[in-house]
């Protein structure tokens, strides 16, 4: 049985604990990586001991391939607009046991894109994160670059989104790469729309915010208001997390107060 308070409390804390910079995700660990104008584009590792060594990247190169993971060659940049930034989240949906990890996940900034939240539930019981286009606007998202087998496990986590291809963005990443091309998961529910505009995660900073935004908890109240506002609000969440018939239910409600995603340059892929 799924104990109440820290399934409720877990749902809460969307996205979770995200970064403040670039970091390698290796087997549950994280190894934060630093841009240096010594190497060029290159980064530097701090690993998380008590004593802090600097690794230079191509001893990670050579740690990932030992591990039976190429580093950067043949991987996807997918663009995590929420939870999927962070290493909490990485760790539960890759970490298996006998199965090495490696995974870049890197800071940058995306322009006229806001990440706002999406007009659905989670199976987790929050509700999770979508892109609006917004031209003019700026954000600070992460970049997680997946081998194929990687990224066959996390379209299985994302059943309520659409994988796509984004062409003619403009992504400045920490490591000096820049791309114009990029991968990333769209909500199937539209974006959540209210008092005529959609909510933006108050967690992922932008530049020129268009919309008002909303800590998790915020949103989740708001939510309750608009489909279930009888009900208390951690008894609210619990239900969503262990019924699904009432989390789709109430998912199908909450789509009466959506909006479409609205850039127009993807390609639908999954």
């Amino acid at each position: 049985m799924i104990d109440r308070e820290s399934a409720v409390a877990h749902a809460k804390r969307y996205p979770f604990a995200l970064p403040n910079s670039s970091y390698l995700l290796v087997n549950g660990y994280t190894w934060p990586l630093h841009s240096d104008d010594k190497i060029g584009a290159g980064l530097l590792v701090s690993h998380r001991t008590d004593q802090t060594c600097k690794v230079g990247i191509s001893d990670i190169i050579d740690f990932s391939r030992a591990l039976g993971d190429s580093l950067w060659e043949d991987r996807i940049p997918v663009v995590a607009w929420g939870s999927n930034g962070s290493a909490e989240q990485l760790t539960r949906k890759f970490q298996v046991e006998g199965n090495p990890t490696v995974i870049p996940v890197i800071q940058g900034e995306l322009k006229d894109f806001t990440v706002v939240y999406s007009a659905h539930f989670a199976q987790y019981g929050s509700i999770a994160a979508t892109p609006q286009y917004t031209l003019g606007t700026s954000s600070i998202v992460f970049v997680t670059f997946l081998s194929s087998e990687q990224l066959e496990k996390m379209h299985s986590t994302e059943k309520n989104y659409t994988f796509r291809k984004f062409d003619d963005i403009s992504l400045h990443l920490d490591n000096g790469m820049v791309l114009d091309t990029a991968y990333a998961y769209v909500s199937r529910h539209g974006c959540l729309y209210f008092n005529g505009g959609n909510i933006a995660l108050s967690k992922i900073p932008c530049s020129k915010m268009l919309f008002p935004y909303m800590e998790e908890e915020e949103v989740l109240t708001l939510a309750r208001d608009l489909v279930a506002s009888d009900k208390e609000l951690d008894e609210f969440i619990y239900e969503n997390i262990i019924y699904e018939e009432i989390r789709n239910l109430r998912t199908e409600k909450l789509h009466e107060f959506s909006s479409p995603f609205e850039y127009d340059d993807t390609t639908i892929i999954w």
